[in-house]
């Protein structure tokens, strides 16, 4: 078991190779129940990759033909929501230390996923949900090297969509009208 997740009520199981869902069904002397039909031999491949989006989560997945797509779980299943160009930049990658982040602005909701082991900057790319699309969001250092994103983790706090810096643990609002970093 590498991670979990409670969705409407049920309890996301996901392993290294494989993943079930369970639900308290009151049973005694245990009180959560495997339901049928929900095993795949889709399992995790970072624990801290998933993150919530839309109505389900998202997260970097794994099993065992290989690793790196990108999946949204579609009921009890998940669905690839990476293209073959995100893929590409992950083939032979560390991808374990993998973090993500969602958060929702003018309508639009976008899973966020950093590679922090990936090149010798690191790699960001960003999932908008509505537009079904990918874009790489980088930082631009002040050598003009690119670097991964620095968004961290995120959270709305009174209207505002706050974002944390991995680098100095400042906390920075996303603006849409802010074009910096």
């Amino acid at each position: 078991l590498v991670s979990i997740i409670v969705d409407r009520r049920e309890v996301y199981l996901l392993g290294e190779m494989s993943s079930e869902v369970w639900i308290n069904s009151g049973a005694v002397p245990f009180p959560f129940t495997r339901i049928p039909g929900t095993s795949t031999q889709q399992g995790i491949a970072a624990q801290y990759s998933m993150s919530r989006m839309g109505n389900s989560f998202a997260y970097v997945s794994k099993n065992n033909r290989g690793e790196a797509m990108i999946v949204r779980m579609n009921g009890y299943f998940p669905e690839r929501i990476s293209t073959h160009a995100v893929e590409t930049t992950l083939v032979n990658q560390n991808v374990s230390d993998a973090i993500a982040w969602t958060y929702q602005l003018e309508g639009h909701e976008v899973y966020v996923v950093t590679f922090p082991s990936i090149g010798t900057n690191g790699l960001t790319w960003a999932y908008d949900a509505t537009t079904q699309m990918w874009h790489k969001w980088l930082y631009t250092a002040d050598d003009n090297s690119y670097q991964r994103h620095r968004g961290n983790c995120c959270a709305v706090f009174q209207g505002m969509v706050l974002v944390g810096d991995y680098a100095n643990g400042k906390i920075y609002q996303l603006d849409k009208t802010n074009f910096t970093d």
